[in-house]
């Protein structure tokens, strides 16, 4: 039987579990182009590497919106010291 860690292909249920959302989630995502998926046939799959993908954007987009703030406060910081 083969690991999950080692599946190239997830179920919906499956990718779920790895991020620590609910299905219906991982569907959503889906649906909005956020996570891609592939068709086997009748079946949704996510590969393992559009996770990985999804998730790297995600802290990329986390990563500049602090970024952003820490520089709005350093500025407000410099201009209310007068």
């Amino acid at each position: 039987m083969i690991d999950q860690r080692e599946k190239l292909l997830l179920t919906p249920e499956e990718a779920g579990e790895r991020l620590g959302v609910g299905r219906t989630q991982v569907y959503d995502l889906m649906r909005r182009g956020e996570l891609l998926s592939v068709h086997i046939g009748r079946l949704r799959r996510i590969p393992v590497s559009a996770l990985q993908r999804y998730v790297e954007e995600l802290t990329a987009a986390a990563e500049a919106t602090e970024a952003a703030v820490e520089q709005r406060v350093r500025s407000a910081g410099r201009t209310t010291r007068g």
